[in-house]
């Protein structure tokens, strides 16, 4: 049940930025095009990061002492959230001038 609401919230937030998605695609196409570009690269690096997190998840095994692997795991998710935030140069060079 609980996906539903996720499923409903996500369509709620896409269906409720129509409107502001078509004025920008009539006054600054090529900045809409920039936008879908850069969040098509954001879900790739999310799903890069989760598919990452979830083979390290499976490599632990009940039964061992998975202290290390819990403690591997954090530091990649750690890394992976820091890694994440750091302003692009590419778009900071493109934004400056």
């Amino acid at each position: 049940m609980q996906n539903w609401g996720l499923l409903i919230a996500v369509s709620g937030v896409a269906i409720a930025n129509l409107p502001a998605v078509m004025q920008q695609w009539r006054s600054d196409r090529a900045g809409l095009i920039k936008t879908l570009e850069l969040l098509a690269v954001y879900l790739i690096y999310c799903l890069i990061g989760g598919g990452l997190i979830l083979w390290l998840a499976s490599r632990a095994h009940p039964g061992e002492d998975n202290a290390w692997k819990t403690l591997a795991i954090t530091g990649v998710v750690l890394g992976w959230i820091f890694y994440g935030a750091r302003p692009c140069p590419a778009i900071e060079s493109r934004r400056a001038g």
